[in-house]
């Protein structure tokens, strides 16, 4: 049986899964539920609030920022602490070494949510809307991370990255996931591509799993090669390295890039970024 779980590899890590660490189901069910909101007591204050204090929340903070303000209809900036929470991640977990082996549940925990849960891009509605997305890279290219000797990045730390590498580890992090962004930006716009995307989207939603050989997998499996062959006409660069994507069109929603095993839904009365709207 073929599994495809929640925008897995859209966010493409540039490393491994911490090395031994063994994720319990229930420390990631743990996080998810760190993020959940009430839209009855959320107010869009509470959305700027988080906006202000983005420079110095780590990832999870960044993440529940992206519940707040997409409780209360602020996509564009529940897009941006999607974003940046993805980034933020991507850097910590590729500078700040856990404490100790045990400690690697952290990063790995962290690790696991985003990359069954949170690696999407946010609000397509957003994405395909110009003024929206200008305003969704102005929050990006104008927000940057501090981590001072005191900043928790969520686990233990055993040995903290020098300043300079940790600002060099944010920059390759940020551009990364920017280019994506704008890959996806061009891909969305595409009247074709999204013709395409919107179908695999609705049959993955309808379907859920994917059984091999059955006419839905094999209808899945001809819309993700033709997003493929359309993204390699368009040049975009879903893999963010800054060259035209040779392969693949990024892993929509519902796909399992990892081979993994697919992730529990989260309850329909949570909010929590990330998911397609």
């Amino acid at each position: 049986m073929r599994q495809r779980a929640a925008f897995l590899a859209a966010l493409s890590f540039a490393f491994a899964v911490p090395a031994a660490a063994q994720i319990p189901r229930d420390s990631v069910g743990a996080l998810l539920d760190r993020l959940r909101v009430d839209p009855a007591t959320t107010t869009e204050a509470d959305c700027r609030a988080k906006i202000g204090r983005a420079a110095e929340l780590n990832a999870m903070g960044l993440f529940h920022g992206a519940s707040v303000c997409g409780a209360v209809r602020m996509e564009v900036e529940s897009s941006f602490l999607l974003a940046a929470g993805q980034i933020r991640a991507m850097a910590d977990m590729g500078t700040m070494e856990a404490a100790s082996e045990s400690d690697q549940i952290g990063p790995g925990s962290l690790y696991y949510l985003i990359f069954f849960h949170l690696g999407g891009p946010g609000s397509e509605d957003v994405l395909r809307d110009p003024a929206e997305t200008a305003r969704l890279f102005h929050l990006l290219d104008d927000w940057t991370a501090v981590a001072g000797p005191d900043y928790d990045p969520g686990w233990p730390v055993g040995r903290r990255p020098e300043a300079t590498a940790y600002q060099a580890a944010f920059a390759a992090s940020k551009l990364h996931r920017r280019r994506q962004l704008a890959a996806m930006v061009r891909a969305f716009s595409d009247p074709d591509y999204y013709s395409l995307h919107r179908e695999f989207t609705a049959l993955q939603q309808r379907v859920r799993v994917f059984e091999q050989d059955t006419p839905e997998a094999t209808r899945a499996d001809d819309l993700q090669r033709q997003m493929g062959e359309r993204g390699r006409v368009l040049g975009l660069d879903f893999d963010g390295d800054g060259e035209p994507d040779p392969v693949r069109p990024p892993p929509s929603p519902g796909e399992d890039a990892g081979g993994g095993e697919a992730s529990e839904p989260v309850a329909e009365d949570a909010v929590v970024p990330g998911s397609a709207r």
